[in-house]
Protein backbone atom coordinates (compact mmCIF):
# COMPACT_ATOMS: atom_id res chain seq x y z
CA UNK A 1 0.00 0.00 0.00
CA UNK A 2 1.06 3.57 -0.58
CA UNK A 3 -0.27 6.47 1.41
CA UNK A 4 0.31 10.20 1.13
CA UNK A 5 2.37 11.54 4.00
CA UNK A 6 3.79 14.98 4.67
CA UNK A 7 7.13 13.82 3.26
CA UNK A 8 5.71 12.03 0.21
CA UNK A 9 4.11 8.68 -0.64
CA UNK A 10 4.86 5.84 1.76
CA UNK A 11 5.20 2.25 0.58
CA UNK A 12 3.60 -0.29 2.89
CA UNK A 13 4.30 -3.98 2.57
CA UNK A 14 0.83 -5.09 3.64
CA UNK A 15 -0.19 -8.58 2.63
CA UNK A 16 -3.71 -9.87 2.51
CA UNK A 17 -5.50 -6.53 2.85
CA UNK A 18 -5.71 -5.68 -0.83
CA UNK A 19 -6.28 -9.28 -1.86
CA UNK A 20 -9.02 -10.06 0.65
CA UNK A 21 -11.23 -7.43 2.28
CA UNK A 22 -11.50 -4.78 -0.42
CA UNK A 23 -12.36 -7.02 -3.41
CA UNK A 24 -14.87 -9.02 -1.38
CA UNK A 25 -16.56 -5.87 -0.11
CA UNK A 26 -16.74 -4.29 -3.56
CA UNK A 27 -18.13 -7.45 -5.09
CA UNK A 28 -20.80 -7.75 -2.40
CA UNK A 29 -21.78 -4.09 -2.61
CA UNK A 30 -21.68 -3.56 -6.37
CA UNK A 31 -21.54 -7.00 -7.95
CA UNK A 32 -18.32 -6.02 -9.69
CA UNK A 33 -14.89 -7.63 -9.38
CA UNK A 34 -12.91 -5.05 -11.33
CA UNK A 35 -11.62 -2.02 -9.45
CA UNK A 36 -8.62 0.13 -8.73
CA UNK A 37 -7.52 2.38 -5.89
CA UNK A 38 -5.23 5.30 -6.57
CA UNK A 39 -3.76 7.66 -4.00
CA UNK A 40 -2.95 11.27 -4.71
CA UNK A 41 0.61 12.49 -4.27
CA UNK A 42 -0.10 16.11 -3.40
CA UNK A 43 3.41 17.23 -4.34
CA UNK A 44 3.14 16.01 -7.95
CA UNK A 45 -0.67 15.71 -8.27
CA UNK A 46 -0.01 12.19 -9.59
CA UNK A 47 -2.53 9.43 -8.88
CA UNK A 48 -0.44 6.44 -7.82
CA UNK A 49 -1.92 2.97 -8.30
CA UNK A 50 -2.18 1.23 -4.93
CA UNK A 51 -4.11 -1.90 -5.78
CA UNK A 52 -6.38 -3.16 -8.51
CA UNK A 53 -8.14 -6.22 -9.81
CA UNK A 54 -9.06 -6.86 -13.41
CA UNK A 55 -7.98 -3.42 -14.65
CA UNK A 56 -4.67 -3.28 -16.48
CA UNK A 57 -2.12 -0.78 -15.14
CA UNK A 58 -1.16 2.23 -17.21
CA UNK A 59 1.59 1.65 -19.79
CA UNK A 60 5.13 2.49 -18.63
CA UNK A 61 5.73 6.24 -18.61
CA UNK A 62 2.00 7.08 -18.59
CA UNK A 63 0.53 8.55 -15.42
CA UNK A 64 -2.79 9.92 -14.25
CA UNK A 65 -2.92 13.28 -12.51
CA UNK A 66 -5.59 15.18 -10.59
CA UNK A 67 -6.52 17.22 -13.62
CA UNK A 68 -9.78 17.53 -15.53
CA UNK A 69 -8.37 16.95 -19.01
CA UNK A 70 -6.54 13.94 -20.41
CA UNK A 71 -6.48 12.05 -17.12
CA UNK A 72 -9.65 10.04 -17.38
CA UNK A 73 -12.49 9.89 -14.94
CA UNK A 74 -10.11 9.25 -12.04
CA UNK A 75 -8.20 12.46 -12.78
CA UNK A 76 -11.46 14.37 -13.08
CA UNK A 77 -12.76 12.98 -9.76
CA UNK A 78 -9.47 13.71 -7.96
CA UNK A 79 -9.53 17.24 -9.34
CA UNK A 80 -13.16 18.06 -8.48
CA UNK A 81 -13.61 15.92 -5.38
CA UNK A 82 -16.98 14.81 -6.74
CA UNK A 83 -18.05 11.23 -7.55
CA UNK A 84 -18.73 10.33 -11.18
CA UNK A 85 -21.18 7.90 -12.77
CA UNK A 86 -20.29 6.69 -16.25
CA UNK A 87 -23.23 4.80 -17.76
CA UNK A 88 -21.58 4.31 -21.18
CA UNK A 89 -17.79 4.20 -21.36
CA UNK A 90 -17.85 4.26 -25.14
CA UNK A 91 -19.60 7.64 -25.19
CA UNK A 92 -18.11 9.28 -22.09
CA UNK A 93 -15.65 12.11 -22.89
CA UNK A 94 -13.60 11.53 -19.72
CA UNK A 95 -13.26 7.75 -19.93
CA UNK A 96 -9.79 6.29 -20.59
CA UNK A 97 -9.58 2.57 -21.33
CA UNK A 98 -8.97 0.51 -18.20
CA UNK A 99 -10.95 -2.71 -18.00
CA UNK A 100 -10.98 -4.53 -21.34
CA UNK A 101 -14.50 -4.25 -22.74
CA UNK A 102 -15.68 -1.85 -20.03
CA UNK A 103 -19.14 -0.44 -20.60
CA UNK A 104 -19.82 1.44 -17.33
CA UNK A 105 -18.02 2.65 -14.24
CA UNK A 106 -18.39 4.53 -10.98
CA UNK A 107 -15.57 6.52 -9.44
CA UNK A 108 -15.53 8.20 -6.04
CA UNK A 109 -12.97 10.38 -4.32
CA UNK A 110 -11.25 9.05 -1.21
CA UNK A 111 -11.89 11.90 1.20
CA UNK A 112 -10.22 12.41 4.53
CA UNK A 113 -11.37 15.51 6.44
CA UNK A 114 -13.00 16.68 3.18
CA UNK A 115 -9.63 16.58 1.42
CA UNK A 116 -9.08 14.32 -1.61
CA UNK A 117 -6.41 11.70 -0.86
CA UNK A 118 -7.20 9.40 -3.78
CA UNK A 119 -9.90 7.74 -5.88
CA UNK A 120 -11.74 4.42 -5.94
CA UNK A 121 -12.84 3.26 -9.40
CA UNK A 122 -15.16 0.30 -10.09
CA UNK A 123 -15.80 -0.86 -13.68
CA UNK A 124 -18.14 -3.33 -15.37
CA UNK A 125 -18.53 -4.89 -18.80
CA UNK A 126 -22.31 -4.41 -18.50
CA UNK A 127 -23.72 -1.19 -19.92
CA UNK A 128 -25.47 1.07 -17.39
CA UNK A 129 -24.53 -1.42 -14.62
CA UNK A 130 -24.39 1.32 -11.96
CA UNK A 131 -26.84 3.99 -10.87
CA UNK A 132 -26.95 7.03 -8.57
CA UNK A 133 -27.55 4.84 -5.54
CA UNK A 134 -24.38 2.85 -6.34
CA UNK A 135 -22.49 6.10 -6.73
CA UNK A 136 -23.62 7.34 -3.30
CA UNK A 137 -22.74 3.98 -1.75
CA UNK A 138 -19.26 4.04 -3.34
CA UNK A 139 -18.72 7.58 -2.10
CA UNK A 140 -19.54 6.53 1.47
CA UNK A 141 -17.46 3.36 1.15
CA UNK A 142 -14.58 5.49 -0.15
CA UNK A 143 -14.62 7.53 3.06
CA UNK A 144 -14.11 4.33 5.05
CA UNK A 145 -11.28 3.25 2.75
CA UNK A 146 -9.62 6.65 3.27
CA UNK A 147 -10.02 6.36 7.04
CA UNK A 148 -8.57 2.83 7.03
CA UNK A 149 -5.55 3.98 5.03
CA UNK A 150 -5.09 6.90 7.42
CA UNK A 151 -5.15 4.54 10.41
CA UNK A 152 -2.62 2.31 8.65
CA UNK A 153 -0.43 5.36 8.07
CA UNK A 154 -0.61 6.31 11.76
CA UNK A 155 0.24 2.76 12.84
CA UNK A 156 3.29 2.65 10.57
CA UNK A 157 4.46 6.04 11.84
CA UNK A 158 3.97 4.87 15.44
CA UNK A 159 5.91 1.68 14.77
CA UNK A 160 8.75 3.64 13.16
CA UNK A 161 8.81 6.12 16.05
CA UNK A 162 8.82 3.32 18.61
CA UNK A 163 11.65 1.52 16.78
CA UNK A 164 13.68 4.74 16.71
CA UNK A 165 13.07 5.32 20.42
CA UNK A 166 14.01 1.73 21.36
CA UNK A 167 17.11 1.83 19.14
CA UNK A 168 18.22 5.09 20.74
CA UNK A 169 17.67 3.74 24.26
CA UNK A 170 19.58 0.55 23.43
CA UNK A 171 22.45 2.54 21.93
CA UNK A 172 22.61 4.72 25.06
CA UNK A 173 22.50 1.67 27.36
CA UNK A 174 25.38 -0.14 25.70
CA UNK A 175 27.54 2.97 25.18
CA UNK A 176 29.10 2.85 28.69
CA UNK A 177 29.98 -0.88 28.67
CA UNK A 178 31.40 -0.63 25.15
CA UNK A 179 33.44 2.42 26.21
CA UNK A 180 34.81 0.46 29.19
CA UNK A 181 35.73 -2.48 26.95
CA UNK A 182 37.47 -0.17 24.47
CA UNK A 183 39.37 1.43 27.34
CA UNK A 184 40.47 -1.98 28.64
CA UNK A 185 41.57 -3.09 25.16
CA UNK A 186 43.55 0.13 24.68
CA UNK A 187 45.20 -0.39 28.09
CA UNK A 188 46.12 -3.97 27.17
CA UNK A 189 47.59 -2.79 23.88
CA UNK A 190 49.80 -0.24 25.70
CA UNK A 191 50.85 -2.57 28.51
CA UNK A 192 50.24 -6.23 27.70
CA UNK A 193 51.79 -7.40 31.04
Amino acid sequence: FFFQAEDGIRDYKVTGVQTCALPISLERLFGAKEFEVRLLDHATQRLELVTSRGIAPMPPGRFLHASPEGNGISGHVANTGEPYLCVDCEQDPFYLAGLAGARSSITAPLLLHDKVVGVLNVESTQPARFDDEDLLCLELFGRYVAMALNILDMLVVERYTTNQRVSGALRDEIAAPIGAIRGAVDALKRDPD
